[in-house]
């Protein structure tokens, strides 16, 4: 019997290379090692400020993968893509692309039009889809060309923006990194220690708790070929209630009910040789699926709104304190917010395109003229701290501010 590895353990495993980003890292990891399941992969998005280490949390849980199983890229073009990463059949006139047991890691976000070629391979709707690119040929004329993209990978894509599109938002998890003075503190640390510390790649590279993560991937890579089927060992009401306690149902639910069910499947993979393997079939047990519940209460807060961690953040930690402190909302207060509750400054166009556009189109907030000065806009909260429709307050608080 093994010991079994959970969020608390991933954590703590990772803890030698990435500071603090408990969540991020948990969720990034598995993320990844969902590559190696059947045909359940999961799907990541990490958005935040520049420098808050979403790229660096990506790449230093991919450091555990084999690199043949990884493909890290930049920004990419459709045509880009698939030339980079395809084989070209002449007879067939057609290019393929293997990405099955993949991790698909984009350091930036992606071209639009090439997310929207993805969104099937996304949501898992085929496990080959054919997908038409335009080139120019010798004459300079339009020549089209089929590309075939065959499995399931697990793709994590990286970007500074607030605002996605909704069909990316319900096809991924979606996390920030932290963006706190421990973790600031901690991080230089680590680069300090990492500079003056002639060991330190050895220590690195010898890390027991690295060590251990790596060896559970890569045993558990290897017999995932042979697997056959995913079997939930507890009762189909309990699965449900484990999910849905508590909660106010929406359609984007049964992708979310998905995304719950494979976290629980990683953590089933991350321990199969702890009796999970019978027959080649994985065995989901009742400590998954708790495994699963603990991390989705920490991130299915923002799955169900479709808001990014950072921009809620904003909201609870600046916009709605400094409303209830009888601040008039304008950018600049809340600018000033921002530096002196984050320690951290933005610039006022991430204010305006991304943060706010973000929480105004999700409903937490109402962008309007100040009836004082029209000149100015003032944010109006919308949400209370316990996730209510405030209307009734606002009207009120607005009454004394603004006339």
């Amino acid at each position: 019997m093994k010991n079994y590895i959970g969020i608390e353990e991933i954590s703590e495993c990772l803890g030698s290379i990435i500071k603090k980003d408990e969540i991020a890292k948990v969720v990034s990891f598995l993320t990844q090692f969902s590559a190696y399941l059947l045909d359940d992969q999961l799907n990541l998005i990490i958005a935040s400020l520049s420098s808050t280490g979403k790229t660096y949390v990506l790449l230093n849980v991919a450091h555990l993968f084999p690199s043949e199983d990884v493909i890290v890229l930049g920004y990419s073009s459709p045509k880009a893509f698939f030339h980079e990463l395809g084989i070209f059949d002449r007879e067939k006139r057609k290019i393929y692309i293997n990405l099955e047991r993949k991790n698909l890691i984009f350091l930036d976000q992606p071209h639009p039009e090439l997310l929207a070629k993805l969104r099937p391979i996304l949501s898992h709707d085929q496990k080959e889809i054919e997908v038409k690119i335009t080139d120019k040929n010798q004459r300079g004329g339009n020549l089209t060309k089929s590309v075939i993209i065959r499995g399931f990978p697990a793709v994590s894509f990286a970007t500074t923006y607030l605002k996605l599109d909704e069909q990316e938002i319900t096809r991924a998890l979606i996390i920030s990194p932290e963006v706190t003075q421990e973790k600031v503190e901690e991080g230089i640390d680590l680069i300090a220690e990492s500079k003056t510390n002639e060991e330190f790649k050895k220590v690195i590279r010898d890390d027991p708790g690295l060590n251990l993560l790596k060896e559970r991937l890569l045993k558990f890579k290897e017999i995932s070929p042979r697997l056959k089927g995913i079997k939930f060992d507890i009762e189909k009401d309990e699965l449900k209630k484990a999910y849905m306690e508590n909660k106010n149902l929406a359609p984007k639910d049964m992708r979310n009910f998905k995304k719950f069910l494979v976290l629980a499947e990683c953590f089933a993979g991350l321990n199969f040789e702890n009796d999970r393997v019978q027959n080649n079939i994985l065995i989901v047990k009742k400590e998954d699926i708790e495994e699963a519940k603990k991390l989705w209460q920490e991130i299915g807060k923002y799955q169900d709104v479709g808001v990014m961690p950072f921009a809620l953040d904003v909201y609870y930690k600046v916009i709605l304190p400094l409303y209830k402190e009888g601040n008039v909302l304008t950018k600049k207060v809340i600018m000033k917010g921002l530096q002196s509750r984050f320690y951290t400054s933005i610039q006022l166009w991430y204010l305006e395109q991304q943060v706010l556009p973000a929480l105004e189109t999700s409903g937490y907030i109402s962008i309007e003229k100040n009836p004082q000065d029209k000149r100015q806009i003032i944010v109006i909260p919308l949400i209370d701290a316990d996730g209510q429709d405030k209307n009734n307050e606002n009207e009120e608080i607005s009454n004394l501010l603004y006339n």
